[in-house]
């Protein structure tokens, strides 16, 4: 999301007060955005909404590759899952 807002934002709109400036080391999840913090500071309020959820997240194979891509610095959290590559018991 780093390219998409470098165009009409300045670098002290989001460092250091939201996220530190370096790959890998910001942890994003959803509950913290919709408690209002990380991304969660515009989005919602000033920017598109929370619930247009394609505009951040992609399908899971583009985000697979991703990772593969880029590792250490993309986390990839299955939605079965609670945590992290830990599948959840079907019911």
């Amino acid at each position: 999301p780093h390219s998409t807002h470098n165009d009409w934002l300045n670098c002290d709109s989001c460092h250091v007060k939201l996220f530190l400036p370096a790959a890998g080391v910001n942890n994003l999840n959803m509950s913290e955005v919709v408690k209002g913090n990380a991304c969660g500071v515009c989005h919602g309020k000033v920017a598109f909404p929370l619930n247009d959820c394609a505009r951040c997240h992609k399908p899971k194979q583009e985000l697979q590759k991703i990772k593969a891509d880029t590792p250490n610095k993309v986390n990839v959290i299955d939605k079965k899952s609670d945590k992290k590559g830990e599948s959840k018991p079907k019911p």
